[in-house]
């Protein structure tokens, strides 16, 4: 293995990415997303089936509690979405910095 100034950056990218993962709660996030949208695909599930005022007003209001998870959520989302940019990027680094031309193998 070389070791070199890409390939020291990209290993410390992928370190802090995979911390800021853990630690910044982006695995949180993406649960709280996946919840937030099966409570939005059952919402307008609901409402579309719905033959009464209580069913269209009980799936509004699930609708409205999957967005407002989507909005109070949307930070954590943010984080994880820099995250796995640093590991990305972390990664092309370490594998550009052990090769001796730019071509990159899979």
């Amino acid at each position: 293995m070389k070791w070199n100034v890409k390939s020291v950056s990209g290993a410390v990218m992928i370190v802090i990415g995979v911390w800021g993962l853990i630690s910044w709660g982006g695995l949180a996030g993406l649960f709280s997303y996946l919840i937030a949208l099966v409570m939005l695909r059952f919402g307008y599930k609901l409402w579309v089936e719905a033959d009464s005022t209580l069913k269209k007003i009980c799936s509004g209001l699930v609708i409205a509690a999957g967005v407002g998870l989507m909005l109070y959520w949307l930070p954590m989302l943010l984080n994880m979405v820099i995250a796995a940019a640093l590991i990305y990027f972390g990664w092309r680094l370490l594998r550009s910095g052990q090769s001796h031309s730019n071509i990159y193998r899979y």
